[in-house]
Formats: C-alpha cells, sequence, structure tokens
C-alpha cells in the first residue's frame, strides 16, 4: 500500500476573462462592470456530474478556461494553455511532446489523467495515457476547458484516477454568418495559418468549417546544436448543429488531423554499437465521427445519446500503431421528488488494435479486441435547498481482461452564503492495465559483452508485459474551500489525501534466453 500525503494550503487565483464564460459564448470583449457579483459567479459545469451546475457550490477541485482566457493568454496549443490552470503539472519535453497530470505521476506517458473532447475520450489504450500532439482542436472553436483535479470515475471511468479534462468546442449560431484568417510568423512556431468560415443551413441550424496549419522549428541543446524535434500539422473540422424539434437536437462533427515530426528513439541491437540514439520521421494522423442527440423532455428530464468513431495511426521506426474505437453512450436524468436529482446512463465502447513492431520492441499479440461496458448511477441530493447538497454515485465496468470494478463517490458542499462554499469527497478510481502492461516485449538496453561478467555474451535487459496485472486502485478523501470576493479575485483551498494500491512496477525476473538477430545488410 502506498500512501502519499499531498497538502495544497491554498491557491490564489487571479481571474481576468474566466468568469464571464456563461455570459458571453463568443470572443468578444466583455465589461465586467455591467454585471452583478451573483451572475459573475455563475460560471457553469458540466464534467462534474454530467449536468449543468455552478462551478462557485461544486463538490470538487475545478477550474475553467474561458475562451476569452485562451484568446487572451497568446498560445498556439492546447497543453500551453493548460498552463493557465492552477494544479496542472504541464511540462514540455521537446518542441512536440509534453507531459501533463495532477497531483502527481507526471511523465510522457503518464496515465492517470482522463482528456475529453466533447465528452468523449481520446486517450491512447496502448498506454492509457494521451498524445498530445496529436490531440490538436483549433483554439478559436474551444468555447472553455474544464479542469476537474481529482477522481472522476463515477461518471467518465477508469483512467480517471487524478483528475479530469474536458474540452468543450464552441456551438454553431445559425443568426451568426462570419468567416476569419489567421496568419502568424515566428521564431518557435514558423507559421501558423487558420481559417474558419460558418454559416447557417437552416432557420434552426448551423454549420462550422475550421481548417489550420502549423510548423513548428526545431529546438536547441545546450550545446547549441539541432534537438531533432521539428514538427507540423494539418487540421480540418467540421461541425453541424440542428435543432430538430422544440425538445430535440442534433450534433454531428467530424475531425481530421495529420501531422509530421523528426525525433530520437533508442536504436538497441545485437551487434555493435549495441545502444545508441537513432534519429527518425514519425508521421501519424486521426480521423473521428461524433453525434450527438439530445432531448429535453421536461424542464427536469432529458436524454443525450452519443455515437463515436474514431480512427487512429501512429507510424514509426520501433512501431506502427492502429486504432479504431467506437463508442456508446446514453445518459438520462430526471426529478423523482423536489430534493432529488437523478442522473444514469450505460456505456459500451469497442477497441480493435493492431501493432507491427521491430525484433527488439513488438507486442504479443500483435493484435487485440477490448470490449467495455458500464453503467452508472448518481443521485444529487439537497438536503437543504440552496445550502446543503449531498451526491451518492457509482459506476460499474467490466473488462475481459480486469473483470468486474466498481467506482462509488461521495460528495457533500456546503454553501453557508453566496459567496462561499466547503465541500467533501471520498471516491474510488481505477488504472486498467494498457497494451503496454500486458503484452509488450521491449529490449530496454542492449550490454556489450563482458558487461555483465568476463566473457559473458551480449545481453539484453528487456521488458515484458504480464496478463496478470491487475487495475490500480486509488482512494482519495478531499475537502476544500471556495470563496468569491470579487468578479476579479477568489481563492480556492484543495486538500486531498490519496491512497493508492497495485500501483504498476517493474521486477527484476530471472535471466531468459533471448535470440540474437542477425546485422542488418
Amino acid at each position: 500500500m502506498m500512501r502519499p500525503f499531498i497538502l495544497i494550503p491554498f491557491i490564489l487565483v487571479f481571474f481576468g476573462g474566466s468568469a464571464n464564460n456563461s455570459i458571453a459564448q463568443d470572443s468578444t470583449l466583455v465589461d465586467l462592470s455591467d454585471f452583478s457579483l451573483e451572475e459573475l459567479m455563475d460560471v457553469k459545469v458540466v464534467t462534474i456530474s454530467r449536468q449543468t451546475e455552478s462551478i462557485q457550490g461544486a463538490a470538487a477541485a475545478v477550474f475553467v478556461i474561458s475562451s476569452e482566457d485562451i484568446r487572451r493568454s497568446g498560445a498556439h496549443s492546447i497543453p500551453e494553455v493548460l498552463r493557465l490552470a492552477p494544479g496542472l503539472n504541464v511540462a514540455r519535453i521537446n518542441s512536440h511532446t509534453w507531459a501533463i497530470t495532477s497531483r502527481g505521476f507526471n511523465s510522457r506517458f503518464a496515465n492517470k489523467l482522463q482528456v475529453l473532447v466533447d465528452g468523449r475520450s481520446i486517450y491512447s489504450p496502448m498506454f492509457s495515457g494521451v498524445y498530445w500532439e496529436s490531440s490538436s482542436v483549433m483554439l478559436e472553436d474551444i468555447d472553455r476547458i474544464e479542469i476537474i483535479r481529482g477522481p472522476g470515475a463515477t461518471m467518465w471511468g477508469a483512467n480517471a484516477v487524478n483528475g479530469v479534462i474536458n474540452i468543450i468546442t464552441a456551438k454553431t449560431q445559425p443568426e451568426k454568418e462570419d468567416s476569419f484568417v489567421t496568419l502568424q510568423a515566428g521564431s518557435d512556431v514558423l507559421f501558423r495559418g487558420a481559417g474558419r468560415i460558418e454559416g447557417k443551413s437552416s432557420d434552426k441550424g448551423g454549420w462550422r468549417l475550421s481548417a489550420q496549419y502549423l510548423k513548428h522549428d526545431s529546438s536547441a541543446r545546450e550545446s547549441g546544436d539541432d534537438s531533432f524535434d521539428a514538427w507540423d500539422e494539418q487540421l480540418a473540422r467540421l461541425r453541424w448543429d440542428h435543432q430538430l424539434t422544440e425538445r430535440n437536437n442534433l450534433t454531428i462533427t467530424g475531425h481530421y488531423f495529420h501531422s509530421e515530426m523528426e525525433n530520437e528513439y533508442p536504436d538497441n541491437t545485437p551487434y555493435p554499437p549495441y545502444s545508441q540514439i537513432g534519429l527518425e520521421e514519425v508521421e501519424f494522423s486521426t480521423a473521428s465521427f461524433q453525434t450527438i442527440w439530445t432531448r429535453e423532455s421536461s424542464p427536469t428530464a432529458g436524454s443525450k445519446f452519443g455515437l463515436y468513431f474514431t480512427h487512429f495511426e501512429r507510424e514509426e521506426y520501433l512501431l506502427r500503431e492502429l486504432n479504431n474505437i467506437i463508442d456508446l453512450d446514453f445518459q438520462h436524468h430526471f426529478k423523482a421528488h423536489p430534493n432529488h436529482a437523478f442522473i444514469w446512463g450505460g456505456m459500451f465502447r469497442y477497441i480493435h488494435d493492431n501493432m507491427r513492431g521491430q525484433p527488439t520492441m513488438t507486442f504479443i499479440p500483435d493484435s487485440n479486441n477490448d470490449r467495455v461496458y458500464g453503467a452508472f448511477l448518481q443521485d444529487d441530493w439537497s438536503v437543504i435547498p440552496r445550502r446543503l447538497n449531498l451526491t451518492l454515485g457509482g459506476k460499474w465496468e467490466y473488462r475481459e481482461n480486469t473483470g468486474d470494478q466498481w467506482q462509488p463517490s461521495a460528495r457533500v458542499a456546503w454553501t453557508p452564503n453566496q459567496t462561499s462554499t466547503w465541500w467533501g469527497s471520498v471516491a474510488r478510481a481505477v488504472r486498467v492495465p494498457s497494451r503496454i502492461n500486458r503484452h509488450i516485449q521491449m529490449d530496454m538496453s542492449i550490454l556489450p559483452p563482458g558487461a555483465m561478467f568476463p566473457n559473458s555474451p551480449a545481453t539484453s535487459l528487456s521488458m515484458v508485459g504480464s496478463e496478470d496485472m491487475v487495475p490500480e486502485e486509488l482512494i482519495a478523501y478531499e475537502t476544500g474551500f471556495r470563496f468569491k470576493a470579487r468578479h476579479n479575485l477568489s481563492l480556492d483551498l484543495a486538500l486531498f489525501i490519496n491512497e493508492y494500491d497495485q500501483l504498476r512496477v517493474l521486477e527484476m525476473g530471472a535471466p531468459q534466453p533471448h535470440p540474437i538477430h542477425d546485422p542488418p545488410t
């Protein structure tokens, strides 16, 4: 059992444009003095409970980056934007590679942070993390980014262990027909060209076509040498929103992304020079389709159904990764009692992948199919209306390789007045084994003859996955205090204890015979 105790005394946050998120959906400037303190505090979030709720009364450590914050930041990528959020660890490894997480365990392959785009998970099943260099959404299309620090598995399932990031794109507006083109040049970002055309398909429907080309220069080492990490990307995204009837709405989104980048990789061979750094060109592309149907059957009840398909390819020297993912998601909310708001739903995910490696990095088997089934239920109980709320919920998930997983949570929020909230929670979340954990066989390093002992042959230090690996577990205890002093000044205090069990580790095994591959001709 691992019991790290992490204490964040307080986070003092100065808001420049965040508070106007729920007031203005577009990127026009708003005079904050025109709004009351109550209006400025009424920023809405949906990631905590899948329902719209006020950030002030939320029983979680939550932060919202608005479209205006993004516009003012001058950032060119989502990882750069995430540096605006307190409590996130955002580290840039090179020109195109990032390490991002919340509450520890950060690395290039951080695997305890669930990342969503409009509620759709974009993590890679190969390592249960995110390729930040291939998750691009044009910044001008983002309405807001909601960041939850702490587990969110009751709503979003496995891998939402240390936090959830939900990138929410802006809806189209039938009454708004406009277009823009942006051209930028500099030393780091050599060139950026972006454009958008927006129009209406009918009196009750609108569409938006966005495209972007971005080219980054290679960074330099301390010695001044080239780091060989230049990259470029092309992005196209089409969104269509339509009001089918007074109570039914349909959203369809298509997305295509392609990127090429220079990269360094460990080149291990059983012949001289045994281990060295190689240079390669990495190419990856993503195509996705998403349709969401929502129905408001009454002022207190409604349903939402989502169908998602994603095709992902990543090709580098050591590995060619291909993924096809289909997601089905359903949720329904209703009020069974004036003080009880229920939300329930189910999901199904099908993942087909194919991993074609080299002799020094293989997956056994190289092709795999995973099926995930899940259901959740949550009750938001207003014990004392507008003062004391208790939220109880849980999610069940089943995978063929890990079996049943239960991820319950309990949250309480006390709001003594309109400017302050005390909250606390306890929750369980799991991180399921990835393809790397279960099926990889990789030469980490090859020692030359004589390195282990006199007259020893070339020796491989290998990493081998295990089918016996069980999910990592977290029990999280949180409490916090939120105070809004004025429209541009707030205090957010978050304290938490995370208890981890069954954490993934590397263990030294018994020596095994290793085949010697012939050197290339």
